[in-house]
């Protein structure tokens, strides 16, 4: 138990094994674009279908494997850009160690125009964490618009404003609906 709570605070699982995880999200249903863009976005090697996608994807014409910093992701309606990609790299890096000094907080932010819309991708990572024995026990509080985490992560909903944003540390945010 102690060495699958090691692997699951991102110490041994890469986020593909995360999400796969029988005991994490057990998601067997990703499509072969989706594993992709998560393999490309954390620098994984890819087969080599997964590697005719990227390029096709891309126009790139070669794989240099890097975890990157800052994605994009321009996609098509119902493609999974919330549910299995936008919402599962927050809840990943929501258990990732960060290296947050004891009793300080960072934050997992989910932006969109208005809350309610940023409440979409919460509302997937609430039930992901709801239906993982190990991620629900690593869960504090639950609150209206945040998960607060044992970890010091807080993964909450905020409206795209310099107000709402300002001055917190975050670890990942995760934008939806910002080129509509």
């Amino acid at each position: 138990k102690n060495s699958e709570t090691r692997e699951v605070t991102g110490q041994g699982l890469n986020i593909i094994e995360f999400i796969r995880h029988p005991s994490i999200l057990n998601d067997q249903e990703m499509s072969l674009s989706q594993i992709a863009f998560l393999k490309s976005a954390y620098g994984l090697p890819f087969s080599e279908e997964e590697t005719e996608i990227y390029c096709r994807a891309t126009g790139r014409d070669s794989y240099s494997p890097r975890e990157q910093r800052d994605l994009t992701l321009v996609g098509g309606r119902r493609g999974g850009k919330t549910g299995k990609l936008g919402a599962r790299i927050a809840l990943y890096e929501a258990f990732r160690d960060h290296q947050i000094p004891r009793g300080e907080r960072a934050h997992v932010m989910l932006i969109a125009p208005v809350i309610a819309q940023a409440k979409i991708a919460y509302g997937y990572i609430l039930k992901d964490i709801q239906n993982s024995p190990i991620l629900s026990a690593k869960v504090a509080k639950v609150r209206n618009n945040e998960i607060e985490l044992k970890n010091g992560i807080i993964i909450g909903c905020y409206a795209c404003s310099s107000i709402t944003v300002r001055g917190r540390a975050a670890v990942t945010i995760v934008c939806d609906e910002v080129a509509f």
